[in-house]
């Protein structure tokens, strides 16, 4: 029934906008989203464009698969409540922190640019600009930001514990996938990626000395990558 009240909602909202063709880009964990959008209309999505995706990961043993399906789901259970309130009660200040942090990413420490992976000293001032564009209009809504942990928890659910669910979805895609990542990025198990892109109709485009932020670090490969 969800997925059919999705469904529906998303027909009457692309009817709406007259969009009959459609290439999905996701990002991040908007790459996740995308390949849902995709197998809940097939009819208007031709193509998908998946960047540093949060996909299922490859598992190399059957302990680490037992650890996720017991351990790993009642963290998740009992930690995304308890980040959202935490979330709820410092919001502010970490946006704030954020904000900042965007206005001059070049001053970041090393420590902190290698959580992203890749050189951010290579954005320009224009997609500085931008980047803290965003950080500022989320700042002024800290009321969304426990949705943040609601969202990192279906990630990393979808990631590690409901794998199945998430692997049904990807084979009943039926559209070219163009699935790009950065070979400097942290936040992605390539391996899984590479395996992800043996599936039919699936190209990988993997950008060297790229991080997690590779439509800004390196937006050239980017455009040029989606454009052929």
């Amino acid at each position: 029934p969800r997925a059919e009240t999705n469904a529906a909602f998303l027909r009457a909202f692309v009817g709406q906008a007259g969009l009959d063709r459609l290439v999905v880009h996701g990002w991040s964990m908007g790459g996740l989203v995308s390949a849902y959008f995709a197998d809940l209309m097939p009819d208007r999505v031709v193509g998908l464009v998946l960047t540093a995706p949060t996909l299922p990961w490859q598992r190399t043993s059957q302990w680490q698969a037992l650890g996720w399906h017991t351990f790993g789901r009642a963290m998740l259970a009992v930690g995304t409540p308890l980040a959202r309130t935490c979330l709820r009660v410092a919001g502010p200040r970490l946006l704030r922190a954020k904000a900042r942090a965007a206005s001059d990413l070049r001053g970041l420490p090393r420590s902190r640019r290698n959580l992203m992976g890749g050189d951010l000293s290579r954005l320009s001032p224009e997609l500085q600009s931008v980047l803290l564009e965003d950080g500022l209009t989320i700042a002024a809504h800290p009321e969304r930001l426990p949705g943040v942990a609601t969202a990192l928890a279906s990630a990393m659910s979808a990631m590690f514990v409901d794998q199945c669910v998430v692997q049904r979805t990807l084979d009943r895609i039926q559209v070219p996938v163009l699935l790009l990542w950065g070979d400097d990025d942290p936040l992605v198990d390539q391996a899984s990626l590479h395996q992800h892109a043996l599936r039919p109709g699936w190209h990988a485009h993997v950008v060297p000395s790229a991080g997690h932020l590779l439509p800004v670090e390196e937006p050239d490969d980017y455009v040029d990558a989606v454009g052929t």
